[in-house]
């Protein structure tokens, strides 16, 4: 009778400690979460395009034109087109914080000549060409999403004119793009301003990523003259904002 007591007693702590077990793997416990937490650092490349809109103010500082005897009368015009280009960067990550630098070259198709309706002798000609920046990217990761903001320089290639519009072609078309040569102001030359944008990003994998990004640029004022008046001078300001989305890869 002893021997069947002490024997089921030893039976009944093994099956306790292995319904124990069981539990503490089973259900009483859960399993703790493995962790997953996409690493960002390292060197990319990409390419993206998108939507661009270009805005350019011309003021006629002396009066000759829009209006006439008018110092400082104004001539606005906006413009949509394509933007698109190539970026590089390299990111630093410190846990869900996400920094660096990036290059940014593109070309934006933005070309308009807006006429005055109530004077068609008035006239602002803008077009775009090719455009880069040059930021510091600084973002919060929350895992496989990046959200970040950036800033820094920006340059791009802008023909301006604006004053007297003859048409392209026409015989006092001897200023540029069908600008009078001495009544308008017109210039070509690479500006240097100010961009400032924000974005998300996604790993699609350990290595490809996708984005979409807005970006807002200010390349300041410049001021040209005509051919014949250097005291006739038109001053031109240029912002862009543009929508873009692409792809990156990381190495």
């Amino acid at each position: 009778m002893r021997k069947i007591m002490v024997f089921s007693a030893a039976f009944f702590a093994a099956a306790s400690g292995a319904i124990a077990a069981d539990n503490v793997v089973g259900d009483s416990v859960p399993e703790a979460p493995v962790a997953s937490f996409y690493d960002w650092s390292g060197g990319y490349v990409g390419a993206f395009g998108g939507w661009a809109r270009g805005k350019t103010t011309a003021t006629d500082i002396e009066g000759e034109e829009y209006g006439g005897a008018t110092p400082g009368a104004t001539m606005s015009l906006s413009d949509d087109g394509f933007v698109g280009g190539v970026t590089a960067g390299y990111n630093f990550q410190h846990g869900s914080w996400v920094f660096g630098p990036e290059l940014e070259l593109g070309w934006a198709s933005i070309k308009k000549t807006h006429i005055d309706p109530n004077d068609n002798e008035d006239g602002l000609f803008a077009q775009y060409g090719f455009y880069g920046t040059a930021t510091g990217r600084l973002g919060y990761a929350a895992d496989r999403t990046l959200f970040y903001g950036k800033g820094g320089l920006a340059f791009a290639r802008i023909k301006s004119a604006g004053g007297e519009f003859d048409g392209v072609g026409e015989e006092n078309d001897d200023g540029y793009w069908g600008f009078d040569g001495n009544e308008a102001g017109f210039g070509n030359k690479t500006r240097l301003g100010w961009t400032i944008g924000a974005g998300v990003e996604h790993a699609l994998s350990e290595k490809w990523t996708v984005k979409a990004e807005y970006l807002y640029a200010d390349f300041g004022s410049s001021t040209y003259n005509n051919l014949e008046d250097p005291d006739s001078p038109f001053k031109f300001r240029d912002k862009l904002h543009a929508v873009k989305f692409g792809v990156n890869y990381q190495f």
